[in-house]
């Protein structure tokens, strides 16, 4: 087993970021709309309804992120692929991992609150 391997310790890094961050947005979510902490889009920061929303969501939908990303990771101590290659899938599936929890989120949000208007 490699565990210098990218594509083990990309995802796996990722991953437990992901988890950390869920844990923590779900045990001391903010209360209030601010520009600091928390799930921060135009879009969950025009209500305090919707704050409170995208904050419980995205919590929920980083956590279920980080554990899959995490899983993924085991692949990279049975896959052993170049250095290069292995860093640019690993990058790949990081961010896209990091991407799905927020596109779901917006999506929640459009289809709960309906579209933002300009």
């Amino acid at each position: 087993m490699a565990w210098t391997n990218p594509l083990f310790l990309i995802p796996a890094i990722i991953g437990v970021v992901c988890i950390a961050m869920g844990i923590i947005m779900r045990k001391y979510p903010p209360k209030q709309i601010n520009g600091l902490y928390g799930y921060r889009t135009s879009r969950s920061m025009l209500s305090q309804e919707r704050w409170g929303f995208a904050q419980q969501f995205a919590a929920k939908e980083f956590l279920k992120s980080g554990v899959r990303l995490a899983s993924i990771a085991v692949l990279g101590l049975v896959v052993n692929i170049g250095n290069g290659v292995g860093l640019a899938i690993g990058l790949v599936i990081g961010l896209a991992f990091v991407a799905i929890p927020w596109m779901l989120t917006e999506k929640a949000l459009k289809e709960r609150f309906g579209e933002v208007e300009a």
